[in-house]
């Protein structure tokens, strides 16, 4: 058992940008991590700072919980019953009451997984941890939340010590907003965006979505505490994004700009995410989709600072490796996302 082993339960429709999110929050967060393993939607790995899962919590998009690992087991009921017999609960515990939550993830899941009772499991390790503690069940509101998941072969168990929450995405979804306009990214995907580009939460690093529209990265980026900076060409998109910030408490400069010729002089950005127009509801200007992404890919080499990132979204249609080659921006990281059956977005990650 290594008391710095986490783990991290993912949705599933989206797994593996969802492992890479992860990892991206904890390099933006200097953590360094080691013995990664993963099963379907679940991400085990060291942190030298079991602390940062609160970190992590505050930040992921695509996660459902952060939490500290106490052991692997094989998907064997009664084994799993007789090993914990030998565990010491009261080093994990924390108030006077607690609750046992199991979670089954029912792709790829092996025989033995099928055959495991979720109910059971939870009466069962529910009734040990009460007999080696003392504490009491609380099922509404417990001090100490246990969860764990069946996934694959495996029951990987521990303490839930951040539960990300999706009402605030819901909550800011464009048509709540004052400003809305059609075809934006939803907040999630917002704040996957500002992730995966490994954005800081201090005053000195800015992040910059030089295509800001009515201000979903600028929001998500700001909700995690970033200093970011907008901008865009079409002054009622700055004017909206303005008006949208200012509706949620959030303060950050936006200003009516070319992405293609930007009015920052030398390298001054320390990361970049943004969601280029591209849906039927948004305008390039006249511009081609391709030529304005070749134009806007060497103004952001020009004014992003060496090693910065940059985390773009773009039709699936786009070679989009091929187009950051050509600004000398190295390639990291890949993926695709399904939006609805027009649209397929891929998301890049470039590096400087």
């Amino acid at each position: 058992m290594d008391k710095k082993r986490c783990f991290f339960v993912l949705h599933g429709q989206n797994e593996y940008i969802a492992k890479a999110e992860i990892l991206a929050i904890l390099e933006a967060e200097n953590m360094p991590f080691s013995n990664v393993e993963d099963f379907c939607q679940i991400l085990l790995l060291n942190i030298p700072d079991l602390d940062t899962l609160q970190s992590v919590g505050l930040r992921a998009s695509m996660t459902h919980y952060c939490c500290y690992h106490i052991s692997t087991y094989p998907c064997d009921f009664g084994l799993i019953l007789s090993m914990m017999q030998d565990v010491d609960f009261s080093m994990f515990v924390k108030g006077k009451s607690f609750a046992v939550r199991v979670k089954k993830i029912k792709a790829n899941l092996s025989p033995e997984g099928k055959s495991m009772s979720v109910e059971g499991l939870e009466r069962e390790i529910g009734a040990i941890i009460k007999s080696n503690t003392g504490l009491k069940v609380c099922l509404r509101n417990p001090e100490t939340l246990f969860l764990g998941v069946i996934s694959e072969n495996v029951f990987v168990f521990g303490t839930v010590k951040a539960k990300v929450f999706k009402k605030g995405f819901l909550e800011r979804r464009g048509r709540f907003m004052p400003f809305f306009h059609p075809g934006i990214m939803k907040p999630q995907i917002s704040r996957l965006m500002v992730n995966l580009a490994r954005a800081k939460r201090n005053t000195e690093f800015l992040l910059f979505d030089p295509f800001c529209g009515t201000g979903g990265i600028l929001i998500e980026g700001q909700m995690i505490g970033c200093n970011a900076l907008g901008s865009d060409i079409d002054k009622t998109m700055v004017f909206g994004c303005k008006k949208n910030l200012e509706y949620l408490g959030l303060v950050s400069t936006v200003i009516k700009a070319d992405a293609r010729k930007l009015p920052i002089k030398g390298e001054k950005i320390d990361t970049v995410a943004t969601d280029p127009p591209y849906a039927r509801s948004s305008s390039t200007k006249g511009e081609k989709l391709e030529l304005l992404l070749e134009k806007f890919f060497i103004e952001i080499a020009r004014v992003l600072r060496k090693d910065g990132y940059l985390s773009i979204a773009v039709p699936d249609t786009i070679s989009l490796e091929s187009i950051g080659e050509k600004s000398g921006l190295k390639l990291q990281e890949l993926h695709k996302l399904y939006v609805h059956k027009s649209l397929t977005r891929l998301i890049g990650v470039f590096q400087k």
